[in-house]
């Protein structure tokens, strides 16, 4: 004991550089999320790790973890609308600007859990199209759905699934209407898109369940309903999940431990990820100068399945 970590640096699956979280321990948190389209099999999970040992000597060591994922099969849709909506697939140019677009807006993240307890479902309706689904328009292959669509009247109040600050609030016309964006720290996101308005603006502090805007039918759509998507970084992760078995983590304001009403991952050297949220963890184990023999740090990465369904870590 008596080591001071000083930096973590991890590259895991899509996402090249995931963001660290300080708790009041002194112990740290990654978040990730398996892409949807992954495949199953095993995944390396390489770590730097930089810390300052009593004789105030700086120690760097490299850590390698393994991520096994399990193939998840999705479902296909298929979708048919107007030729004339349709023809917003071929503004391949445009749809990609507004992806850089929002992807430039989930580059920062505040360094600690903005959220408090449970995830809730934003809208009240009908669950139309759910995460990963293959979807075709009109014969023609558009994706996997990133997200879950709920359809609502037009007008339907939307809430935030969670609190934190607003990091978008615009109207983007290629793909996703009237958008909002809720940065939750630790570098997950909340998309909220197709509004009929928006009724918060970018640098707003949010509290779970606050209204932030109503249900439209902007963007590319086929009818009124809210596109509704989680993410760790870019990668999305399956929201409906996320809301039924909360988030392994503390809320802001709380002790170090466990917080009530999150679920607590068993720290195993092989521990079961659930196929969303919950999130298994990954030790990684340090040693060398320094350092008691058998000694292992608190340095943990959580992992949110996405396509792989559920996975295991091997530390």
């Amino acid at each position: 004991a008596g080591e001071d970590l000083q930096s973590l640096e991890m590259n895991a699956l899509d996402t090249p550089k995931v963001l660290l979280c300080r708790r009041c321990d002194g112990s740290v948190r990654r978040f990730l999320s398996v892409p949807y389209d992954r495949s199953g099999g095993k995944y390396p999970l390489p770590a730097k790790v930089l810390y300052r040992t009593k004789d105030n000597k700086i120690h760097e060591q490299n850590l390698n973890t393994q991520l096994t994922v399990l193939t998840r099969n999705f479902p296909t849709q298929r979708i048919t609308m107007k030729s004339s909506t349709a023809s917003t697939m071929n503004r391949t140019k445009t749809l990609h600007a507004e992806k850089l677009y929002v992807q430039s807006k989930l580059q920062s993240s505040a360094p600690k859990p903005l959220w408090k307890g449970n995830w809730i479902i934003p809208v009240k309706g009908q669950s139309t199209s759910s995460y990963g689904r293959k979807r075709y328009v009109n014969g023609k292959w558009w994706g996997q759905h990133s997200g879950a669509d709920i359809r609502a009247a037009t007008g339907t109040p939307v809430h935030a699934s969670n609190s934190g600050r607003v990091v978008l609030s615009e109207y983007l016309p290629a793909l996703r209407g009237n958008c909002i964006i809720i940065d939750h720290g630790c570098n997950i996101f909340s998309v909220y898109m197709h509004l009929s308005k928006r009724l918060v603006k970018v640098g707003d502090v949010i509290k779970k369940n606050q209204l932030i805007g109503k249900v439209g039918h902007t963007g590319f759509v086929t009818g009124p309903h809210l596109h509704w998507t989680i993410r760790v970084g870019w990668e999305a992760c399956d929201p409906f999940r996320l809301a039924k078995r909360g988030w392994a983590g503390e809320g802001p304001g709380g002790a170090c431990g466990w917080k009530a009403g999150h679920v607590r991952p068993r720290c195993r050297t092989a521990g079961r990820v659930p196929a969303l949220s919950g999130l298994a963890v990954a030790r990684l184990g340090l040693s060398g100068p320094g350092r008691s023999p058998g000694h292992r740090a608190d340095h943990r990465a959580f992992l949110a399945g996405g396509g792989g369904g559920p996975a295991k870590v091997r530390s």
